[in-house]
């Protein structure tokens, strides 16, 4: 069985390589961090969404 090295799953997640490389951090410590963690992409989607339909509101607020 193939496991995924911190590595990887920072890169699955969206983050920098060695994101949560900290002085002193286990690997599990950092898997931890990673799996509590958001996938950055998905929250720039979800918020690119939220902020279309705001200013897309607003304009027809303004509209009328």
């Amino acid at each position: 069985m193939y496991t995924t090295k911190t590595k990887q799953n920072e890169r699955l997640q969206g983050f920098p390589d060695y994101w949560t490389d900290i002085p002193d951090a286990s690997d599990s410590a950092r898997y931890k961090a990673l799996g509590n963690s958001v996938a950055i992409p998905c929250v720039e989607h979800v918020l690119r969404g939220i902020a279309y339909f705001l200013q897309k509101f607003k304009q027809e607020k303004e509209a009328s």
